[in-house]
């Protein structure tokens, strides 16, 4: 195969372990919230912000200029899921792995990373993470997406426009993952999964491939090994069609799998479908994956 450009770097993960899931599931009384979050959280600013959100004011990032980005007061709580347990605004903000990450950010960011749960915990979508890990997972990817996001009222950055869409594949119980693509950069928008909404920070050195048989893809090697043969010898295609089984490559400088992701639905749609997803409803779904209100 021949080699393609460098992978584009992503921020690197901060490392978050997982604890239990604690706190009962009517949330904790406001004096056990507010002493856990202040002993939890280094920053003192961050502190008092978690605080006040907890008591139910809206607050804006610590040492912010008037008008700026304020946290909205959750009114409807449709609760967010870990593994299956539904939990509030309030039951989330007082996880000690939660506290614990909002405490390693600067008060912006976590101004911001309280943003992304007080709207994914209103959402009329069900998000069930898995663990607490994936939700903190989620937070912190949904915060390197934004950073190359619109501003308010804006498009999505490129790739993500409703022209570019190449193809969308479907699981059982779950709404469809959105895939574009454009001048060799792509990205993925994925609406529910254990691992939470995803807008995919955009990459290029990626390729997709498909197949009627799962099993053919699932023979594909994984990171770091060349994988050698043309898509015809391997009996895989680089076109998709309606139910087939999809893996993406993301190849490094030398050819080698950098990146490895095998879809767990099928393709459902192929190309541009201005009437399911217009525009405006891809940029919807976008800001919904990053947690802008």
């Amino acid at each position: 195969m021949a080699p393609h450009r460098p992978l584009q770097a992503e921020a690197p993960a901060r490392r978050v372990h997982d604890r239990a899931v604690q706190g009962r599931a009517a949330g904790p009384d406001r004096g056990d919230l507010l002493h856990r979050l202040q002993r939890a959280a280094g920053n003192e600013a961050v502190t008092r912000l978690i605080a006040s959100q907890a008591r139910g004011r809206l607050v804006a990032a610590p040492g912010a200029r008037p008008g700026a980005l304020a946290l909205p007061v959750p009114v409807v709580q449709r609760a967010v899921r870990l593994a299956g347990v539904p939990r509030t605004y309030a039951d989330l903000v007082a996880l000690p792995v939660v506290t614990a990450y909002v405490g390693t950010l600067a008060p912006a960011d976590a101004t911001r990373a309280l943003l992304v749960v007080s709207t994914w915990s209103q959402s009329a979508t069900v998000h069930d993470f898995g663990s607490v890990r994936r939700l903190v997972k989620a937070v912190r990817k949904a915060l390197e997406t934004a950073q190359v996001g619109p501003a308010p009222g804006a498009l999505p950055p490129a790739p993500y426009l409703a022209a570019n869409l190449m193809f969308v594949t479907q699981a059982g119980g779950r709404l469809p993952t959105l895939y574009f693509g454009a001048g060799g950069v792509t990205g993925r928008l994925r609406q529910q999964h254990p691992g939470g909404p995803l807008a995919q920070v955009p990459r290029a050195n990626k390729v997709d491939y498909f197949s009627t048989r799962r099993e053919r893809l699932q023979r594909v090697p994984g990171r770091g090994a060349a994988f050698r043969g043309t898509p015809r010898e391997q009996r895989l295609r680089t076109v998709p069609q309606p139910g087939d089984f999809h893996l993406e490559l993301t190849y490094d400088a030398a050819g080698h799998i950098a990146v490895r992701h095998m879809s767990e639905g099928t393709v459902a749609r192929v190309g541009p479908d201005p009437v399911a997803y217009p525009q405006n409803e891809v940029t919807r779904i976008y800001k919904a994956a990053i947690g802008q209100p």
